[in-house]
């Protein structure tokens, strides 16, 4: 899926007011999609893979895709953009966290780049602060393509999944990455994310993230580029009783363009327009 465009005929440029924008970035993928209020239902997903590892690159990719969408530099009635760089994302319990060791907290889960800009993020169902890079260059021009827009993170939507669970683990799969986060005893015991070629590498970087973490999850959640046609899936099922692909939030409806996705890597942008 290189690119996607979905647009619901009920869509009208001149009533963005009245519509909820959802945008999220990664580096391997930039997506947004429209909520009209009025009618309480999603009407407009455009999805576009980016294959460069260069924010500059990235930018440039970034560029002409709102150059060519109109739609993008319209007034909505408010705007979420949700952040995606999971190789650079630690999570740091609230009860050891100190805003004066930013720095040292960055030192020591990865090296030092560049032209990066730490975001900190609070997750209070889990009570961890949430601190990733991001590349600068990006995020300012989406800060200033939408000034008031509130900004989050992939990691805090995967969170609010499975908030309410008190053994679980919910696995997110992109075209490059898998990252595993997972739950013990109503609490955040681990989040690991790790690149890989091929889906049958997966088994390997899940089963073993979790023998390492000595956990038992009773229940496994797949989010992301997966579905039940996925060998990854049938796999996990040899392992664990319970194995769940997430579904799209059912607080809105949905135009009928959006029902034959093929996966579920939209739900966390879907996930914003909750209720």
């Amino acid at each position: 899926m290189q690119k996607l465009s979905l647009i619901d005929e009920t869509f009208d440029s001149n009533l963005t007011f009245e519509y909820r924008l959802s945008i999220q970035i990664s580096l391997d993928g930039f997506s947004f999609s429209i909520l009209d209020v009025l009618q309480d239902k999603v009407i407009y997903l455009f999805h576009q893979e980016l294959f460069d590892s260069k924010p500059e690159f990235i930018l440039k990719h970034l560029e002409a895709i709102y150059n060519n969408s109109g739609v993008l530099s319209c007034s909505f009635k408010n705007t979420q953009i949700i952040l995606g760089n999971r190789d650079r994302t630690q999570l740091i319990p609230n009860s050891i966290f100190d805003n004066k060791m930013l720095e040292a907290y960055q030192n020591m889960a990865f090296a030092k780049e560049s032209g990066q800009e730490q975001v900190v993020l609070q997750e209070q169902r889990l009570e961890q602060q949430i601190l990733m890079d991001f590349p600068k260059i990006l995020l300012n021009f989406l800060k200033e393509k939408h000034p008031k827009a509130n900004i989050t993170c992939e990691v805090s939507k995967w969170a609010h999944h499975i908030s309410d669970m008190s053994s679980a683990a919910l696995i997110n799969f992109s075209p490059k990455c898998v990252s595993i986060l997972l739950i013990e005893d109503n609490k955040l015991s681990s989040f690991n994310s790790y690149p890989y070629q091929f889906e049958t590498d997966l088994l390997y970087f899940i089963l073993g993230n979790i023998k390492n973490a000595d956990a038992s999850p009773e229940r496994i959640i797949l989010s992301g580029t997966v579905n039940k046609f996925s060998h990854v899936y049938h796999e996990l099922k040899k392992f664990f009783r319970k194995v769940d692909i997430i579904e799209r939030t059912s607080d809105v409806q949905y135009s009928y363009l959006l029902d034959k996705l093929p996966d579920s890597r939209f739900v966390d942008l879907f996930s914003t327009f909750e209720k």
